[in-house]
């Protein structure tokens, strides 16, 4: 098949790639000429676990020209849908991209919405078109991208008619069997609500940690022993720094807004979003206690993605504790294997920018461990001997027990 996708962004060239690789015919456009210069030469402009060999091999074909999508059988929206002040969906990219593209679809012509809207605009999409568009929600996790679109768990399409139907089923031909058809509005919401219970489970767990931490009770051992049921389920019940990226906070925010739209506060969905934007603060309290003060301490930070095998510092945790540190007037190492550049662009000259563990730990008066990267799980006590100070905050439990340290986990010390 000849596959469009407008939007070379993270879902754009994962879906691009990922495509292409199992023999059609893609090209990606999108109005940014640097990243779509950056495609043409090989290069992704993402960071990605197991993505760079792929798109080495299978890059597709990119372009500033929506006319190129002329004779695709299927045209994805694949464009950001960022968040309002307000915390609402900005949904100006997804109409900008269905007016550009209405001019150049093909009578049969297929075209899907990729991004994540709230319910009924796939409906908004297909009046600008001029032809009915019909909803296919991603559930891609930043890390694990490239398995979960070639090998993902279900497949869900939000069609009109039998001929949508058809083609996308014929495109998802042997990704999996499970393959759920409804409508455009289910679709939308069914997105929504995976993220949104998930991002429950962890603002969950995050609760009962701090409550388990104010009691001595290691609350690790307590979630992993609930997660034992099949009910309830493990994953997405371990505490710490809290949730970021580029879905949870967004579309959480976005289903609060919708909900509030149609006359209903959600409460637990709020609470949820709360208990969230507290959880970094939790390791400054802990900081005071053992420093007393964080005025001119040296604090090192490992780990500034919202999570491992990728670039991505949206939204990411590290970001509220190192904004808390600098209003401390904390000297502040931080070190990522991914994300430096990222942070450096937020935070310019405010901070320290380490090329290793060992230079962010060098005379530190406190560690802070707050991504959990496998390299981390490989330092052993020598590593922090650096210190000037023996205190670490392991956010994350990615670390070796430390005899000789005081160390301490969110929801409570090793047991």
């Amino acid at each position: 098949m000849k596959i469009a996708v407008i939007g070379a962004g993270y879902v754009g060239i994962i879906a691009g790639t990922c495509l292409k690789s199992r023999g059609h015919n893609v090209v990606l456009i999108d109005i940014d000429k640097e990243k779509i210069n950056l495609i043409k030469k090989g290069i992704s402009p993402i960071r990605e676990k197991n993505f760079d060999e792929l798109f080495k091999k299978y890059a597709p074909e990119a372009s500033c020209d929506f006319s190129d999508i002329k004779d695709a059988d299927i045209v994805f929206i694949a464009v950001g849908t960022p968040s309002k002040s307000d915390g609402s969906i900005d949904l100006s990219y997804i109409f900008s991209a269905s007016e550009k593209i209405k001019d150049f679809i093909g009578r049969k012509t297929v075209v899907a919405v990729k991004s994540t809207v709230i319910p009924g605009t796939t409906e908004k999409v297909s009046e600008i078109l001029g032809v009915k568009a019909c909803m296919n929600p991603e559930f891609l996790r930043e890390g694990s991208a490239v398995d979960d679109f070639l090998n993902p768990e279900r497949i869900v399409l939000g069609v009109n008619n039998k001929e949508q139907e058809k083609t996308l089923k014929e495109l998802y031909s042997g990704f999996t069997e499970n393959i759920v058809v409804t409508n455009t509005r289910t679709a939308e919401m069914i997105k929504y609500v995976s993220n949104a219970f998930l991002a429950m489970k962890i603002s969950f767990a995050n609760e009962i940690a701090n409550i388990c931490d104010k009691a001595g009770i290691n609350s690790r051992a307590v979630l992993k022993t609930a997660g034992m049921d099949s009910r309830i389920s493990g994953k997405f019940l371990n505490p710490g720094p809290g949730f970021g990226g580029s879905c949870f906070p967004k579309d959480v925010s976005a289903l609060i807004s919708f909900a509030e739209q149609n006359n209903y506060t959600p409460e637990l969905l709020c609470s949820v979003l709360t208990v969230n934007k507290k959880q970094p603060l939790r390791i400054i309290e802990i900081l005071k206690q053992k420093l007393s003060t964080l005025d001119s301490k040296k604090i090192a930070v490992l780990g500034a993605s919202f999570k491992p095998g990728t670039d991505d510092i949206r939204e990411s945790p590290s970001l509220i504790l190192i904004s808390s540190l600098l209003e401390n007037k904390s000297n502040i190492n931080v070190y990522d294997p991914m994300a430096l550049e990222n942070i450096k662009k937020v935070f310019s000259s405010k901070i320290n920018y380490s090329k290793s563990t060992d230079s962010a730990l060098e005379n530190a008066d406190a560690c802070v461990v707050m991504t959990e990267w496998t390299e981390f799980s490989a330092l052993t006590e020598k590593h922090f001997e650096k210190m000037k100070n023996k205190v670490v905050i392991d956010s994350r439990a990615v670390l070796p027990l430390l005899k000789n340290f005081d160390i301490h986990t969110i929801g409570g010390v090793f047991e």
